[in-house]
């Protein structure tokens, strides 16, 4: 196996859905889900038609959670939802997250593995080096990985990008925190293995072209 299939790469995603009441006025309702770890999913999911004709939608409350997860060549873990109103600081990173991130690393890679994450204050803290260092077979410390590196975490360029595009495409679109929650548990069920085990390969490559432009921006050296 190689080293970037022998690698369980965690990440953290924050989805919000807008939840609609009516008024009069003839309108449409609107569903809206982002990460914040990346940019490229800053934009909405779309549009739903399903409000009657003679009202109008308007926002009576944002229906949002954050999730964190993980990958390997292997496969992908559970996807856990932090609890609401949360704030991931490392005490909560250790003690609610973590453990779960690890237990599904040890149950798709029994034999070892290598724990990445990216440069978030929970992850670089100093509490959750010492617990990785303690817990885990090995792992990438804050020292070795670059502080601003979206596109060298698998979840990054790709898995939250494909999770957003079934957002996109899922209909009824989510009207409360649960049924956002319930389709975000879909979507990322029904991520397709082959394509995580893709962008698991890829890494090697995305690692080589950060070498390679010392350490900017390295997308265009990825083109055919």
């Amino acid at each position: 196996m190689s080293a970037a299939a022998a690698i369980c790469c965690t990440a953290q995603g924050y989805y919000q859905g807008q939840v609609k009441a009516a008024q009069p006025q003839p309108s449409t309702q609107t569903a809206a889900c982002w990460a914040t770890l990346t940019p490229r999913l800053l934009r909405a999911v779309g549009v739903s038609q399903g409000i009657q004709p003679g009202v109008s939608a308007c926002t009576k409350f944002s229906a949002h959670v954050m999730v964190s997860a993980g990958v390997c060549f292997r496969g992908k873990g559970r996807l856990h939802f932090v609890d609401d109103k949360a704030k991931i600081n490392a005490d909560y990173y250790v003690n609610s997250l973590l453990p779960k991130l690890v237990e599904d690393c040890e149950t798709l890679m029994p034999n070892g593995f290598t724990f990445q994450q990216d440069g978030a204050p929970a992850h670089t803290s100093r509490r959750a080096q010492g617990w990785l260092e303690q817990q885990t077979p090995d792992f990438v410390n804050k020292d070795e990985w670059p502080p601003n590196s979206p596109d060298l975490n698998p979840l990054d360029y790709y898995v939250w990008g494909a999770m957003l595009h079934k957002c996109q495409q899922f209909v009824p679109k989510p009207r409360t925190v649960a049924e956002l929650r319930a389709m975000l548990e879909v979507i990322w069920n029904d991520l397709p293995h082959e394509s995580i085990q893709k962008a698991i390969l890829a890494f090697r490559k995305r690692l080589q072209a950060c070498c390679q432009s010392e350490g900017g921006h390295f997308e265009h050296l990825l083109r055919p």
